[in-house]
C-alpha cells in the first residue's frame, strides 16, 4: 500500500533534482548561489508546492480532476493580468475579453445552473483558484530569478523547500510508521517521481527560461483538456453538458491571448 504520495513523491524527488542540477548547472553555481535568486526560490517553492499543492490536494477530494486541472490552469490569466498591472498599464481589449471569457466559462464549469451542483463545487473550487495564484507566483519567480541563478539552480531549492515543508508537516500531523510501500507501489513511485515531477519540472523551468513566464503559462494549458479525457477514461468522471460547454469556453478564453500576442507581440516581462 502507498501512503500519502504526494509527499514520498516529493522526498524521492529532491535527490534526482539535485543530481541533475549539479550535472546541468555545476556544483559550483549551486553553492554560490545569489542571495536574492536563493530567497526568492526558496519562497517560491514553499508557497506553490507546499501551500499551493496542499490546497489543492484538498480540493482534489472536494471537486473532479477534470474541474479541478481546468481551474487550476486560469493561472496564466493571472500572469498576464499581473503583468499588465505591474506595468502599469491599462490591459488590452484581447486580455480583458479574455478574462471575461475565461471566468464565464468557470462559472459554466462550477454549476452556474445548477444550484446543488454549485454549492457542492463553489469551496473547492475557490481552493483551486488560490492555487492558481501561487502557480502564477511560481512562474515569476521562476521568470525573474531563474535569469540571476539560473533554472536549473532555482528548481532545487525551490522544490528543497517544498519538500522541507511537507516533511515537518508530515512528522507534526502522522507517524513515519503510517508509511509502507509494496513492489507495485514502488513502481508507482518511480513513474511519478521521474515522469511526473522531476522531468516535467526541470522541462518547465528551462521553458519559461526560454521563452517567458507568460508565453510559458499559455503553451502549458494543455494540461486540462488532457486530464479530462483521462478522468472520463480512467476515473470514469463526468460532467453535465454546460459543465463541459464551461470547460470548452475557458480553454478558449486562455488559448485566445496566446493566439493575439503572436499577432501584436509579446507583453513585456
Amino acid at each position: 500500500m502507498l501512503r500519502h504520495p504526494g509527499r514520498l513523491q516529493g522526498v524521492f524527488s529532491l535527490p534526482l533534482f539535485w543530481l541533475w542540477a549539479v550535472y546541468s548547472a555545476g556544483f559550483r553555481a549551486i553553492v554560490r548561489v545569489d542571495a536574492k535568486g536563493l530567497t526568492a526560490s526558496l519562497i517560491a517553492g514553499f508557497a506553490c508546492y507546499y501551500v499551493g499543492g496542499s490546497i489543492d490536494f484538498y480540493a482534489l477530494t472536494l471537486i473532479d480532476a477534470g474541474l479541478e486541472r481546468v481551474l487550476l490552469y486560469t493561472y496564466p490569466t493571472i500572469i498576464v493580468l499581473s503583468l499588465a498591472l505591474l506595468n502599469k498599464r491599462w490591459p488590452s481589449w484581447q486580455v480583458i475579453f479574455s478574462l471575461l471569457i475565461t471566468y464565464l466559462g468557470i462559472l459554466l464549469a462550477i454549476g452556474a445552473f445548477d444550484m446543488s451542483l454549485w454549492r457542492a463545487n463553489a469551496f473547492g473550487s475557490f481552493l483551486v483558484l488560490l492555487c492558481a495564484v501561487t502557480y502564477a507566483g511560481y512562474f515569476f519567480a521562476n521568470d525573474i530569478a531563474g535569469k540571476r541563478i539560473g533554472s536549473a539552480v532555482f528548481t532545487v531549492y525551490a522544490m528543497s523547500a517544498a519538500t522541507l515543508a511537507l516533511l515537518i508537516h508530515f512528522s507534526l500531523t502522522h507517524s513515519f510508521n503510517e508509511v509502507t510501500i509494496t513492489p507495485r507501489a514502488w513502481t508507482l513511485l518511480t513513474i511519478l517521481v521521474v515522469f511526473v515531477t522531476v522531468v516535467p519540472l526541470f522541462l518547465m523551468a528551462e521553458g519559461v527560461k526560454q521563452i517567458g513566464a507568460q508565453r510559458a503559462g499559455l503553451v502549458s494549458t494543455v494540461g486540462p483538456a488532457s486530464t479530462i479525457i483521462l478522468a472520463a477514461i480512467i476515473l470514469g468522471e463526468k460532467m453535465l453538458w454546460f459543465q463541459y460547454l464551461g470547460v470548452l469556453i475557458t480553454l478558449f478564453g486562455i488559448m485566445f491571448v496566446e493566439w493575439k500576442q503572436k499577432q501584436i507581440g509579446p507583453v513585456a516581462d
